[in-house]
Order: C-alpha cells, then sequence, then structure tokens
C-alpha cells in the first residue's frame, strides 16, 4: 500500500518544489545581475608599475642626483662657514700675525 501512496505524495508535492525551484532561480539570477553591475562604493585601486630604466636614463638619472647633491653641498659650506674662499681669507689673515 505505501507504493502507491508515495507517488500520489511525490506529485502533490511537485508543484511546491517547482515554485521553489522558480523562486530560487529568480533570486539568483537577481544576484548575478547585481555582482555584474559596479557598484559606486567600491573603487578600483591600481597600483602602478614601476618602470625599468634603460641604461641611458639610469646614466643620466644618477647624474642628475649627484649634480644635486654636490649644489647642496656647496649651500651647506656657505652657510656652515666653511666656504673655501673664506677658509682662505682666515688663514691668510693668521699667516699675517
Amino acid at each position: 500500500m505505501s507504493e502507491l501512496i508515495s507517488p500520489l505524495r511525490f506529485q502533490d508535492n511537485l508543484a511546491v518544489f517547482e515554485g521553489l525551484l522558480q523562486t530560487h532561480q529568480r533570486k539568483a539570477g537577481a544576484v548575478r545581475q547585481a555582482d555584474a553591475l559596479p557598484s559606486p562604493d567600491v573603487k578600483m585601486q591600481v597600483q602602478p608599475i614601476p618602470k625599468m630604466l634603460n641604461e641611458a636614463e639610469a646614466t643620466s638619472t644618477m647624474n642628475q642626483i649627484q649634480a644635486e647633491a654636490q649644489h647642496g653641498m656647496g649651500l651647506a659650506s656657505v652657510h656652515s662657514g666653511l666656504d673655501p674662499q673664506r677658509v682662505a681669507k682666515l688663514l691668510s689673515s693668521l699667516g699675517e700675525v
């Protein structure tokens, strides 16, 4: 007798399962569509790729850095009182005494 009741119960529940399946598919479709749209709160943060310098660019950059360093050392010596002209003047005045 249970063999006769079981298929009937399955057919009764089939409409419910089909309804649940359709509901699930609609919700899954809505989620997929929402995922496809870019969110206004999320912005892509792209990290810059470091540029590899060729030999000429590297040499040029090193020369520029060395020139700036020499200029900075010259300014530091002037402000510290170690200007070569001033030192020569002080040494010459010491020799006269």
